[in-house]
């Protein structure tokens, strides 16, 4: 993790070219302005149970709770009319995180596949249960076994699925399973 001095020189300059999501952490994409030779960087931010990240127009004023501010380009605000505006991470328990990083995998790279992802199938499922013995809720909250699942999402499925989740798994053949 980079000092505060160099977290701010190596984000300083960047441009948000996307935004996405892998599990359950936020992706912002950045890339250096005018400068082709420059480091580009993700800022991964995970917002655990009580962070969030909020997009605020004009000059503000820090809040109690918010724990890091980007300051946007007016040019690249928004709006896109040369407003200043300000991105802002606050988290009331401080459990959220946020990295600066130019290799994902560093932070990403133990996650397992998402739920909705072309990857994750049936036989997936199937092969990846049967190889662990382990209870099913602690296991779908495992994200090294399923990325992106969460206690609330969790217990609803288990719940939907009448599915005791302190049952150790155990299977036999794929037809009764």
């Amino acid at each position: 993790m980079p000092s505060v001095k160099k977290f701010k020189e190596q984000i300083q300059g960047q441009k948000i070219v996307e935004v996405s999501r892998r599990a359950k952490f936020l992706n912002i994409q950045l890339t250096p302005v005018g400068d082709p030779q420059g480091k580009a960087y993700n800022l991964l931010i995970h917002l655990r149970m009580s962070g969030d990240l909020l997009v605020k127009q004009g000059k503000i004023k820090p809040e109690k709770h918010d724990r890091l501010i980007f300051y946007l380009t007016p040019s690249l605000s928004p709006k896109g009319r040369g407003e200043s505006s300000s991105l802002v991470f606050n988290d009331t328990r401080k459990f959220g995180r946020i990295w600066l990083t130019d290799d994902m995998e560093k932070v990403l790279g133990r996650l397992g596949p998402e739920p909705l992802s072309q990857s994750f199938t049936s036989r997936w499922l199937y092969d990846a249960l049967r190889s662990r013995h382990r209870q099913l809720k602690p296991l779908l909250l495992d994200q090294t076994f399923l990325a992106g699942l969460g206690n609330i999402y969790t217990d609803e499925t288990l719940h939907h699925g009448e599915t005791a989740s302190a049952v150790p798994l155990g299977f036999g053949d794929r037809q009764t399973s």
